[in-house]
């Protein structure tokens, strides 16, 4: 082995090759609130879960998950037609809630 390779390899001597700066990452600005369900007129369907009142209970539960930014509200309402109907969800979408599941028995169903 050669007397200047026992120490291990040289440095590189000469001029380094000049950093270049990279581009700054930027985003689009942002203009306001989502344009999606933004006004009641915008309201999309939301499919809901619905607890009829039995035994002490007597208001109606229900569960909606969002259609815009699938966080879970849970609501309530005196009667049925409270609960049906366009309202804004806590998440500040607005939405036209529509029972897809009810979970208990209503009056007539209880009778027969």
């Amino acid at each position: 082995m050669p007397p200047d390779m026992r120490d291990g390899p040289r440095p590189v001597t000469g001029d380094r090759p000049k950093q270049i700066a990279s581009p700054s990452i930027t985003r689009p600005a942002v203009t306001g609130r989502c344009k999606r369900a933004a006004t009641p007129r915008d309201a999309v369907t939301c499919r809901v879960s619905l607890l009829v009142p039995g035994g002490r209970r007597r208001w109606w539960h229900y569960l909606a998950r969002c259609p815009v930014c699938g966080s879970p509200h849970i609501g309530r309402g005196r009667d049925l037609a409270d609960v049906t109907g366009t309202r804004r969800l806590p998440c500040r979408h607005w939405v036209e809630i529509v029972v897809a599941r009810t979970y208990g028995q209503t009056d007539a169903g209880a009778a027969a």
